[in-house]
C-alpha cells in the first residue's frame, strides 16, 4: 500500500465547486480575504493552497485561528500520502462516523496505517479538535507510514514546558521537534493540550513537504534515460480493460522554488509503425482530479480510450504523452516532459497539442498561458483559466467545451474565458456548453470526433 511521494505536487486536486474569481485568485497565490499579508502564516497557507493540500472553509476565507479537526487533518494527512483510498470508508466501524461521510475514506485509510485509533467506546470524533500533543503523535506516525528519514533543523534546542508533556505524548513530541517542523512559542513551550489552528497545520505541513523529497546529490550527473522500448507485436493498444505497455517510466523534473527534484509519472503512445524519417504530431493529455495518483494507470480512465477509437481519429498516427500526477499540474515540468520525448522521437514543433479535463482543463489553460509559443492548438474541457492571461493566447486556436450543468467547475469559468478572448481579438477560439451534460463534458468529446478532427488541422 505504501507508495512514496516524490513530488512537491502531492495532492488530490479538489472537486469542490470553486468559482471562477477562486481560480484567478490561486495565479495570484490565494483568494483568502482573511489572511492578512505579511502575517507570519501567509506563506504557509499560500503553499498548501496552491498545491492542493488545504481549502477555505468557503471561497474567500482560510479561517486561520480556527482549530483543526481530526477528520480534517486524517484528510490532508491522507491527500499527503498518494496513497488509494477511494472506497475504503466501507471498513468503518467507528460509532460516530458514517461511512458515506466526506472524511470516510481518509478516515479509514488512517486507522488501517495504524495512523490513528478510536476511543474506548468505539467512536472517532471526527468533529473533535486536534490538540498539539496528538498532532504530534500523528505527523510522527505518518513520517514512519511514508519511511520519511531526512529532517530539517530543529526549530528550539527543547521545549520549558515539558513536565506537562503525558507520558504516551513525550516521545512524539521530542521526535517532531527534532524533524524541524515544530517549535516553542514566545516562552518556549510546546502547549501540548492546546488546540492546533489552521495556520499552525499549514505550517506544519509546509514545512514538511520539503522532508517527503528525496534529496539529490547536486555533485553528481543527471541520471542517463534510455529510450523506451517498443515491440509492435507484443504492444496492446488500448483494448478495453488494457492499458498501454510502452514507456512506464518516472522521470525527474524540476517542479518548485525549492531545490529538489520532483517526479512525474507518464505514459507514452508511439505509433506502432514509427519512422524516424517522418516527423510526428505529439499530444500532451492532461487527466482530471479523479485520475491522480502514482500507480501511472489512472490517468488512462477518462477519454483516452475514446478519442483512440473515434474512427477517423488521428490520435493513431501521433505521439501521445499521458502524465499522472498525485495533485495539481506544473506547466514547467510538463514542459520539460514534452521536450524530452522531443528528444527520443522525432516529432513536428509545428503541430504541438493540449487536452485536458476537469483539473487537467484548469492545467491547459496554465501552460498554454505560460508557453503561449509553444501549442498548436488546446481543447480545455470543464476546466477554468485566469481571463487576465487572454491576451497572451488570443492567437492560439482554443475549443473550450464545457457542460451547462457543471456543479464542480462552474460553466462561468469557461464563459469568462471565451468572452476574454473575444475581448482580446481573437478570431480562433471556438466555444461549445452543453446544455444537458454536468461535469462530465469530456464523454461529449469523446463522441463527437469533429472535435479532434479541428485540432489535429491546426499548425503554428
Amino acid at each position: 500500500m505504501k507508495r512514496f511521494i516524490r513530488t512537491l505536487s502531492l495532492v488530490l486536486a479538489l472537486t469542490l465547486a470553486l468559482s471562477c474569481a477562486a481560480f484567478s485568485a490561486f495565479a495570484a497565490g490565494h483568494p483568502f480575504t482573511d489572511v492578512k499579508s505579511g502575517s507570519w502564516y501567509e506563506s504557509a497557507v499560500e503553499t498548501v493552497y496552491s498545491e492542493g493540500i488545504m481549502e477555505g472553509k468557503s471561497e474567500t476565507k482560510f479561517a486561520p485561528n480556527a482549530q483543526m479537526t481530526r477528520a480534517e487533518l486524517v484528510t490532508v494527512l491522507c491527500r499527503l500520502s498518494g496513497e488509494e483510498a477511494e472506497g475504503m470508508g466501507e471498513k468503518l466501524s467507528y460509532t460516530d462516523t458514517k461511512k458515506t461521510a466526506w472524511y470516510a475514506d481518509s478516515v479509514a485509510w488512517a486507522a488501517e496505517c495504524e495512523l490513528v485509533t478510536g476511543y474506548p467506546d468505539g467512536s472517532f470524533k471526527p468533529n473533535a479538535p486536534i490538540l498539539r500533543q496528538e498532532l504530534a503523535k500523528l505527523i510522527v506516525s505518518f513520517l514512519e507510514h511514508m519511511n520519511v528519514t531526512e529532517k530539517g533543523t530543529p526549530l528550539a534546542e527543547s521545549f520549558t514546558d515539558t513536565d506537562s508533556f503525558p507520558k504516551w505524548a513525550a516521545e512524539f513530541i521530542e521526535k517532531l521537534r527534532e524533524t524541524g517542523l515544530v517549535g516553542g512559542d514566545d516562552s518556549g513551550a510546546f502547549n501540548p493540550k492546546n488546540n492546533a489552528s489552521r495556520a499552525e497545520i499549514a505550517t506544519v505541513i509546509t514545512r514538511l513537504l520539503p522532508l517527503m523529497e528525496t534529496q539529490p546529490d547536486n555533485e553528481t550527473d543527471p541520471p542517463v534515460i534510455d529510450p523506451p522500448v517498443i515491440d509492435p507485436e507484443n504492444f496492446d493498444i488500448w483494448k478495453p480493460g488494457k492499458i498501454m505497455r510502452v514507456a512506464e517510466k518516472q522521470e525527474p523534473f524540476y517542479t518548485s522554488g525549492n531545490n529538489y527534484t520532483s517526479y512525474l509519472n507518464w505514459r507514452l503512445y508511439v505509433p506502432d509503425d514509427y519512422n524516424p524519417a517522418k516527423k510526428y504530431p505529439v499530444l500532451l493529455f492532461l487527466h482530471g482530479a479523479g485520475e491522480s495518483g502514482t500507480d501511472n494507470t489512472r490517468q488512462l480512465t477518462n477519454l483516452v480510450y475514446d478519442l483512440y477509437n473515434q474512427m477517423s481519429s488521428s490520435i493513431r498516427d501521433t505521439i501521445c504523452i499521458y502524465p499522472q500526477t498525485p495533485g495539481g499540474w506544473k506547466s514547467e515540468s510538463l514542459h520539460a516532459l514534452m521536450e524530452h520525448v522531443a528528444s527520443l522521437y522525432s516529432t513536428d514543433p509545428d503541430r504541438y497539442y493540449v487536452v485536458g479535463l476537469s483539473m487537467g482543463g484548469h492545467g491547459t489553460w496554465d501552460v498554454i498561458c505560460e508557453y503561449p509559443d509553444y501549442f498548436a492548438a488546446a481543447v480545455p474541457i470543464c476546466g477554468a483559466g485566469n481571463t487576465a492571461n487572454a491576451p497572451v493566447i488570443a492567437d492560439m486556436p482554443i475549443y473550450i467545451v464545457h457542460g451547462a450543468k457543471d456543479d464542480t467547475v462552474p460553466v462561468s469559468c469557461s464563459r469568462d474565458m471565451y468572452k476574454a478572448l473575444k475581448a482580446a481579438g481573437s478570431t480562433a477560439v471556438i466555444y461549445e456548453e452543453l446544455p444537458d451534460y454536468n461535469h462530465d463534458a469530456w464523454n461529449y468529446v469523446g463522441d463527437h470526433e469533429e472535435i479532434m478532427v479541428w485540432m489535429f488541422k491546426q499548425t503554428k
